[in-house]
């Protein structure tokens, strides 16, 4: 292909992101791009910020490197940022002017930013520059820019799975324990269910779908996290759904296809709540020829709701085929043998990652029918690591909860909060509420429901924004605060808080809610 020589690239970045950007800024200028950094442009006794204005206005594009080092910075960074957006107000909604890239998991929080599509390089830095290239080296500038919904029929198009990466200095101490923490314990001893899923998978049906219910805890999400990748290997398009908007969904199987011609392999996890998504997608999934579609639902205990289901045309007719079926999970060790096996497992993974060493007296006494649950065995591996014996469900929830606190308030002081009765309270019933609603997606949002807490109500802004940042920075993802994982976890700190606080139950669901 024949390059655009007058294509030339202005790259904003973050001091702290220096390496990666001088990375992307060596590889485009050895593809012929004409790459502009301050590290390599910029004379002795130039006027930088003049010089930087100025290479802004003259750049075919401005490729800002987003992370939480610039995120959530002030400085002149911020400003080349505003440079830009303005730029883009005056360009035609077709051209492509800002390329925004992630180079690790932060949120994007400018709504203008929000609205392009960006690219990720911290997954897979060669796919991303790959997806970076491509636009550069266009003849010409006639893409669409990608808004939110467009991405995510991407999304759709091609499913992923949930990565959290994981950082031991920077995450909290439950997000270890995380189905999708890129440090979990390793998968074990799920071969029959694995198994079964692949020759469900490849089976006759055209359509079929499944119901996986199971105890929070048992391994839900991750036993299809690790069968996706599997998966995929073989071709399939398979991974987890991340949206919600049905309106992208129009004909969605016979573009997919084109891509995967094996079929597709859709993860709905908390399926209960999303009930409009299922039978959207049911319905043109029924309307997709010869095309092969897997459609998993997973959910602790749908109950009643399942029983509705089933009387639905879309399911009805599954199950008249033999198509749709409900299953149990069981757990990943029913027996005290299989148990010692497993929290030895995570015990060595947990003490490698440390760096530190441990007792095997503690494998004992694992008869507690709570040990179905693997992640029991996990928080007592973690206790052990620490040279605690906890005994019982609740008492092991609550040592792992009051370790997140401890990391809340270690935090907390970093960044001058100082530690009252009301703050130390507040924090946790910060992190509750917002556990409570799903997630928050807003900072604004946040603000205005934490000033109902009881604890908070009567603190300034300035302390329920500081709350905010520091919630936002420890638990990061979709939204600007995400709930607390592992559900199990973030289900018992909203009990023990609610018990404190019953406006947490009776106000906070109604106050808010995402659109």
């Amino acid at each position: 292909m024949e390059r655009n020589k007058k294509t030339s690239v202005f790259i904003s970045y973050a001091r702290e992101d220096e390496k990666i950007a001088l990375k992307m800024y060596n590889d485009l200028k050895d593809r012929n791009i004409d790459a502009w950094i301050d590290k390599k442009n910029i004379k002795p006794g130039e006027n930088w910020k003049n010089k930087i204005k100025q290479s802004i206005k003259k750049s075919s594009y401005f490729l800002a490197l987003l992370s939480s080092n610039s995120t959530d910075k002030e400085g002149f960074i911020q400003n080349e940022l505003k440079i830009a957006l303005n730029l883009l107000d005056e360009k035609p909604v077709s051209e492509i002017f800002i390329i925004p890239v992630r180079v690790n998991d932060c949120n994007v929080i400018e709504d203008k930013i929000q609205n392009l599509h960006w690219v990720d390089l911290f997954s897979d830095y060669k796919s991303g520059f790959n997806k970076i290239l491509e636009v550069l080296e266009s003849k010409a500038n006639n893409k669409s820019v990608k808004r939110w919904s467009e991405f995510k029929e991407d999304s759709f198009l091609e499913l992923k799975l949930p990565i959290f990466q994981w950082d031991k200095n920077k995450s909290s101490p439950g997000a270890l324990l995380r189905a999708d923490c890129s440090c979990a314990v390793p998968f074990h001893f799920r071969e029959q269910e694995m198994k079964d899923i692949e020759n469900w998978v490849v089976s006759d049906f055209r359509l079929a779908l499944r119901l996986y219910i199971g105890a929070g805890g048992r391994g839900k999400t991750r036993l299809f996290i690790e069968a996706c990748k599997k998966l995929q290997q073989k071709g399939w398009n398979a991974g987890f759904l991340d949206f919600e908007n049905i309106d992208i969904l129009n004909d969605v199987f016979n573009k997919m296809k084109i891509k995967y011609e094996k079929g597709c392999v859709i993860i709905i996890d908390y399926a209960g709540t999303k009930e409009k998504l299922l039978f959207a997608i049911l319905e043109e999934a029924l309307k997709a020829g010869d095309y092969k579609i897997r459609i998993v639902l997973l959910d602790r205990s749908l109950g009643q709701k399942w029983e509705f289901w089933k009387s639905k045309r879309s399911i009805y007719r599954l199950l008249c085929k033999g198509a749709a079926e409900r299953k149990r999970l069981p757990p990943v060790a029913d027996t005290v043998e299989t148990r010692k096996k497993s929290f030895d497992i995570a015990l060595k993974h947990f003490s490698n990652i440390f760096m530190t060493t441990f007792s095997e007296s503690y494998s004992e006494d694992l008869d507690a029918e709570y040990y179905n649950e693997i992640l029991f065995l996990q928080f007592r591996a973690l206790c052990a690591i620490e040279g605690v014996l906890i005994e019982g469900d609740q008492g092991l929830l609550n040592h792992i909860i009051s370790r997140e606190r401890r990391f809340w308030y270690e935090n907390a002081e970093e960044i001058g909060l100082e530690l009252t009765d009301s703050i130390i309270n507040g924090i946790s019933q910060a992190a509750a509420a917002s556990t409570l609603v799903g997630g928050i997606e807003k900072i604004q949002d946040a603000i205005k429901l934490f000033k109902i807490i009881p604890y908070l109500k009567d603190q300034p802004d300035s302390i329920i924004f500081k709350i905010s940042k520091l919630l936002h920075e420890i638990y990061p993802g979709r939204y600007w605060i995400n709930p607390i994982k592992p559900d199990i976890l973030g289900d018992h700190l909203v009990r023990t808080e609610s018990n404190r606080s019953p406006i947490l139950l009776s106000e906070i669901p109604s106050f808010y809610c995402h659109e």
